[in-house]
């Protein structure tokens, strides 16, 4: 069974929910939870995918991620 890449389930699940779901996730912003929609959060994938691209990350490069929630 043939699932797809990562980025295709990301994309597809941004298709097949946005719009029906309130939110994708939610943050704490200032003290307050702020949904984050569907199509917000694939925005924000693809301006951080252009960004690294940007700074010439390519392809089959490794990179890390740092993240306070492991």
């Amino acid at each position: 069974m043939n699932t797809g890449t990562l980025t295709e389930l990301f994309f597809t699940a941004v298709d097949r929910h946005a719009g029906k779901r309130p939110a994708a996730l939610r943050a704490k912003l200032g003290g307050t939870w702020r949904a984050i929609t569907h199509q917000e959060l694939a925005d924000r994938v693809v301006t951080v995918s252009l960004g690294l691209r940007e700074l010439g990350i390519a392809a089959g490069d490794r990179v890390s991620i740092l993240a306070e929630t492991r």
